[in-house]
C-alpha cells in the first residue's frame, strides 16, 4: 500500500548579490535584461519513484518571484507545493553562474520550452546516488529544466511560463559551438584516492569526458567495495534529458560491489565518466592506450 502523499510546502527568500559578467557576455547598453522586477518565473514539478515497494507520481509546481533585478544584483523569493512521497527533492534556483558552473558542461543544444526554442548549456552532475543534468541558456543563464536521475526515481523541473520577462529575446539564435573533450589520450595514468578510514563514511567525486580514437582503449583499476565508475556516451545522455532514467554503459563501468580491472576497447567517439570512491578507494585510469 502506498505511504500517504506528503504534501511540503516550501518558501524561500533568497537574496544573491550578482556580478555583470554572471551573464558571460556584454550586455549591450540598450538591451532590456532578461528579467526585471516584477518578474516571476513558474517551474513544474514531474517524475515518479519506481522501486521494490513504492511506485508512486512526483508532482508539483515552483515560483520565482523577482523583487529585485538589475545589472549588478538581484533578489527573488521563491515558493512551491511538492508532491514527493517523502523523498528529498534538488531545489531548483533560478540561475546559475557561469564562470563557475554546475558539473561539467557535456554540449550546446537548443531545446523547446514554452516560450520558443532556446539554445542552452548542458551541465551534469553526481550527487550523491543521483545524476542531475542542468539545462541554462547560453545568454541569460536562466534555468531552462532541471533533470534528477536515480535507480529508484527520477524527476525534473522545467520552466512552464514567465511573467513581465524579456526572455523572448534572450537564447533564441545565439551561435552554439562544439565542447571539446576535457581529456584527451595521455600515456601517463591518472590516479584518483580517497581515504576516510571506515568502510561506508564519506566519498569524493571525479569526473570528466575524453576522446577516444579508433583503435584506443580505455583501461582503468578500481578499489573500494564501495566505489564506482560510470561513464556515458551521447546517446546515455540524450536518454537521462529526455526521460530520466537512469542510464549509463554498461560495458565500461563498474557499479558498487564490483570493483577490480576494466579493459575495453569501446567505439571510437566522446565519453563522460563520473568515478565514485566511498571511504577507502582508488582509482587508476589510462586513456587512450
Amino acid at each position: 500500500m502506498l505511504s500517504k502523499r506528503i504534501k511540503l510546502l516550501v518558501v524561500l527568500v533568497i537574496v544573491i548579490l550578482v556580478g555583470v559578467s554572471f551573464f558571460g557576455f556584454i550586455l549591450p547598453e540598450l538591451r532590456p535584461l532578461p528579467l526585471a522586477s516584477g518578474s516571476t518565473l513558474t517551474y513544474t514539478l514531474s517524475g515518479s519513484v519506481n522501486n521494490t515497494t513504492l511506485n508512486a507520481p512526483i508532482s508539483g509546481m515552483y515560483n520565482f518571484s523577482i523583487s529585485e533585478f538589475t545589472k549588478e544584483s538581484y533578489s527573488y523569493l521563491g515558493s512551491g507545493e511538492f508532491y514527493s512521497q517523502a523523498l528529498t527533492l534538488e531545489s531548483p534556483l533560478p540561475f546559475y553562474w557561469k564562470t563557475t558552473p554546475r558539473g561539467m558542461l557535456v554540449y550546446y543544444e537548443r531545446i523547446s520550452t514554452p516560450i520558443g526554442l532556446k539554445s542552452v548549456a548542458t551541465y551534469f552532475e553526481p550527487s550523491d546516488d543521483q545524476l542531475i543534468m542542468v539545462q541554462m541558456g547560453v545568454e541569460s543563464s536562466v534555468l531552462y529544466r532541471l533533470v534528477v536521475s536515480s535507480p529508484d526515481y527520477h524527476y525534473e523541473f522545467a520552466l512552464q511560463s514567465e511573467n513581465q520577462t524579456n526572455l523572448a529575446g534572450y537564447d533564441n539564435s545565439a551561435q552554439l559551438s562544439e565542447v571539446r573533450s576535457m581529456a584527451h589520450p595521455i600515456d601517463q595514468p591518472q590516479v584518483f584516492i580517497t581515504d576516510y578510514g571506515n568502510d561506508t563514511g564519506g566519498r569524493s567525486f571525479t569526473y570528466g569526458s575524453l576522446e577516444i580514437r579508433e583503435g584506443e582503449r580505455v583501461k582503468y583499476d578500481l578499489s573500494g567495495n564501495y566505489s564506482s565508475a560510470l561513464f556515458f556516451d551521447k546517446e546515455d545522455l540524450k536518454i537521462i534529458e529526455g526521460s530520466g532514467s537512469f542510464h549509463y554503459n554498461e560495458s565500461l563501468s563498474r557499479q558498487i560491489g564490483d570493483p577490480g580491472l576494466t579493459d575495453s576497447m569501446p567505439d571510437p567517439g566522446t565519453y563522460w565518466f563520473i568515478i565514485v570512491m566511498h571511504a577507502t578507494g582508488s582509482a587508476t585510469t589510462y586513456w587512450g592506450i
